[in-house]
């Protein structure tokens, strides 16, 4: 099974990406990131800076990996 998570660096996506890893065999892992923004790499997954802003970049990547599930958690957070 391979799975998308959009911005897999963040607190949620993290949490998620190492859950799928513990409860799913076999599953291939793939996060996006922002691009030029610094972030903590976890193992067994594979990482793609990617603007989601690109309409274009997102189809492309979503053509080529072509995963069985997609989970959408890329924001941008304001806490003050």
């Amino acid at each position: 099974m391979r799975i998308l998570i959009t911005g897999a660096c963040g607190f949620v996506g993290h949490h998620l990406a190492a859950h799928l890893l513990d409860t799913i065999a076999n599953v291939e892992i793939h996060g996006t990131t922002l691009p030029g923004v610094p972030y903590e790499k976890q193992s067994n997954v594979t990482y793609h800076e990617l603007d989601l802003k690109s309409e274009s970049l997102a189809d492309a990547l979503i053509a080529d990996l072509r995963p069985d599930n997609i989970y959408h958690l890329a924001a941008q957070a304001f806490v003050p």
